[in-house]
This record gives C-alpha cells, sequence and structure tokens, in this order.
C-alpha cells in the first residue's frame, strides 16, 4: 500500500477545485480536517507517555498512513469502533464486474436515469 494514497483526504485544496463538484470537495476537505482532529487527539495523548511512545515514532505522516490503511482496506465490525484487516481480503474484490454509478442530487435524491453498468 503506497503511503501517499491518492485519495480525495490527500488533495490540495486547490487539486479539488478541479473535481467541479462541491460535494466531493467538501468530502475530501471535511476527511482531512477530520484526521487531523483525531491527529491531534492521538498526539496530545501519545507525547504524555515518551517512556513507550518515543518522540521520534510518533508522526502524522505515518499516523495518516495507518488511518488510511485501517479505514480504507479493513472490514467493519458488529463491534462499535471495532474493524478488521484480513490479508489478501482486499483482492477478493478485484475482478471484473458490473458496477453500478447511484447518482445523488444535492438534497440527497436519486437521479431516475436508467442503470448505467461499466
Amino acid at each position: 500500500w503506497p503511503k501517499d494514497a491518492d485519495i480525495l483526504m490527500n488533495w490540495e485544496e486547490e487539486d479539488l477545485k478541479w473535481l467541479q463538484d462541491e460535494t466531493l470537495v467538501q468530502d475530501g476537505m471535511k476527511a482531512s480536517d477530520e484526521l487531523m482532529e483525531s491527529w491531534n487527539t492521538v498526539y496530545k495523548c501519545l507525547s504524555q507517555y515518551p517512556e513507550l511512545f518515543k518522540p521520534e515514532s510518533i508522526s502524522l505522516n505515518r499516523y495518516k498512513w495507518v488511518s488510511i490503511l485501517t479505514t480504507n482496506r479493513c472490514f467493519s465490525s458488529t463491534w462499535s469502533g471495532v474493524s478488521q484487516m484480513v490479508p489478501f481480503a482486499d483482492n477478493l474484490n478485484h475482478e471484473n464486474v458490473d458496477t453500478i454509478y447511484e447518482m445523488l442530487d444535492a438534497e440527497g435524491n436519486a437521479y431516475e436515469d436508467e442503470e448505467e453498468t461499466i
């Protein structure tokens, strides 16, 4: 998994504008803001215990990488806040299958176009 994953929260604000979709721009910015908020909380906690967590081992890039891994490569659980990383399971969804895109307007209503499969 590349540490510089090409997901919206890694995009610069200027690059997000190229999407020409305000909802996606807001989603990317929100994800980035949420990550920074959680990072600040975790950093405050970890830095209080330098005997357990060496300052040089605590970094935003490492936190971001682990966060991306656990949110994009894990399976959720029925237990709140728990996810599971299953080796090789991520490869199960990489085959030639039909994909259906559902499009919503600003109010969250689905467009009534015919289904498009790719």
